[in-house]
């Protein structure tokens, strides 16, 4: 089965079909590289702000653009993803968070608070 995740608030598409990463050894923990393979999600369960959080790759991602807000991008490459929400759907809802710093993996945490699962 796969999953698209959309906006809960205006119910547009964010990802393209994605699958639960079931061999936790694919996840990445090189700095600067994917933290989850192309086509895949895992579920952030540690603990802090991001807890139960989805984490796809990048690339995965459509329809989506960052948050006007620039003051929600810290980070020297790019952002560390640790401040409020830094992407929003085409229209405009914070939906998650990218990370795609040089001190970190790279990759986009949803946010369960603002996005759905469809499973197809």
């Amino acid at each position: 089965m796969e999953t698209v995740f959309v906006c809960s608030a205006c119910q547009v598409t964010l990802t393209h079909p994605v699958v639960l990463l079931a061999d936790p050894t694919l996840e990445s923990k090189e700095i600067g590289t994917a933290r989850v393979p192309r086509g895949a999600y895992l579920l952030e369960e540690w603990g802090g702000p991001r807890l139960d959080w989805y984490v796809l790759n990048l690339e995965d991602a459509v329809h989506t653009k960052h948050h006007s807000d620039n003051d929600r991008f810290t980070g020297c490459c790019g952002p560390q993803g640790l401040d409020e929400n830094n992407t929003v759907c085409i229209n405009g809802h914070e939906v998650g968070s990218e990370c795609s710093d040089c001190i970190t993996t790279q990759f986009l945490w949803l946010d369960p608070k603002f996005v759905t699962l469809k499973i197809t």
